[in-house]
């Protein structure tokens, strides 16, 4: 998928690279909760506290990017080995504010009283004590979601965990998975692509946002024009997890806020004298 930027002259001219990688610069990105600057080392960051119970943690880039056409957003994540591993960690893209975040343990850091409202996401559940399956799950306005037969994003609110294939358990192992998001514009599909790092397993999830009952699930969240926040959250409640992030990459459009300015410049250039659409290589 092909990342876009507004160039000089009339339209949008497709670029290999997003405006996104690691290492993070604690400068650039607002941590919410328990998160601190400190947490950041060597290209990654913790979204929960070794250790740590009852944790919120969320961290939102400090610019809003612009999510109307399709995009990726590659990771890193990295389980460190526990016997009762908890909560989890979500993908988000949100409209709410890059202050937001929502409650501790299963909600991880992104539903909750109100959790984070304007937004869609993609989640990871670790937990099984309750008996419960772990897998991929999603999640829009708050609120996690069942999913249908189809892998519909419903309306109800409810968690629908997708197992991931050959991964039986999240407990007593250290575990690094690299994750694609894949957003596909004409189907309102969200892809997620996980492989095991070291291993053999792999997968891969769609999941439709355009339910019969919602309609566009991403421009009721997002708003017409379709500019967030994008970040993470995590969650512990009684049982815990170190949860670390790294190699982030993105082919997503440039921040939201740099559009007026090149607009701005490219009209005033167009005005003086006509400019040619042309493709970087």
């Amino acid at each position: 998928m092909a990342a876009y930027v507004f160039a000089l002259g009339w339209g949008w001219v497709p670029v290999t690279n997003g405006a996104l990688s690691l290492p993070f610069n604690p400068d650039d990105w607002q941590s919410n909760g328990s998160l601190a600057s400190g947490d950041f080392s060597n290209g990654s960051v913790e979204l929960t506290t070794e250790g740590g119970q009852n944790e919120a943690n969320a961290l939102f880039y400090e610019e809003r990017f612009r999510f109307d056409r399709d995009f990726e957003v590659s990771f890193r994540y990295a389980l460190a080995s526990n016997a009762n591993p908890a909560d989890g960690f979500a993908f988000v893209l949100q409209d709410d504010s890059k202050d937001a975040s929502g409650a501790i343990g299963a909600a991880m850091a992104y539903t909750g009283s109100p959790g984070i409202e304007n937004s869609v996401a993609i989640g990871l559940d670790l937990y099984d004590g309750d008996g419960t399956s772990t897998g991929l799950i999603a999640g829009y306005g708050g609120e996690w979601r069942e999913i249908d037969s189809n892998r519909r994003v419903t309306s109800e609110v409810g968690f629908s965990p997708e197992p991931l294939s050959g991964i039986n358990s999240f407990k007593n192992t250290d575990l690094t998975l690299d994750f694609t998001v894949g957003w596909e514009e004409t189907d309102q599909t969200m892809t997620v692509d996980w492989e095991k790092v070291g291993g053999t397993e792999s997968g891969s999830v769609a999941f439709l946002f355009a339910t019969d009952s919602d309609g566009n699930i991403f421009d009721n969240q997002l708003g017409a024009n379709r500019e967030a926040w994008l970040g993470f959250t995590g969650g512990t409640g009684g049982a815990t997890a170190t949860q670390t992030l790294s190699n982030l990459t993105t082919t997503i459009p440039e921040p939201a806020s740099f559009g007026p300015i090149l607009a701005g410049v490219a009209l005033a250039v167009a005005l003086g004298r006509r400019q040619h659409w042309r493709r970087r290589e």
